[in-house]
């Protein structure tokens, strides 16, 4: 499966990301009017790799940088999905707390 995402943030993020997901491809999509964007390529046999790479991204804090992502904020089909994310991210955070 392939997942994409375009992610609005200093690419130092990318080291974060790269070690989560060693098999992702960045490419730098700044332009004259956005900086600080590039975009994330997984390309990934694990059919949850949105579901996976979503939920790292709330428990690293990044995820309200993701393009994609707050798109799907703005459809209602998704509105579920990312609850259950959501739910998934905070039960992971409490299970490394402990």
């Amino acid at each position: 499966m392939k997942f994409f995402e375009l992610i609005y943030c200093e690419s130092s993020l990318q080291e974060i990301i790269k070690k989560e997901f060693p098999e992702a491809v960045f490419e730098d999509e700044s332009d004259c009017i956005h900086t600080d964007r590039f975009s994330v390529d997984i390309e990934s046999d694990n059919e949850n790799i949105e579901e996976q790479f979503y939920i790292f991204a709330m428990k690293q804090g990044f995820v309200r940088n993701c393009l994609q992502f707050e798109l799907m904020l703005r459809t209602d089909t998704d509105i579920p999905k990312i609850k259950g994310w959501i739910t998934k991210a905070a039960e992971k955070k409490e299970c490394h707390a402990t």
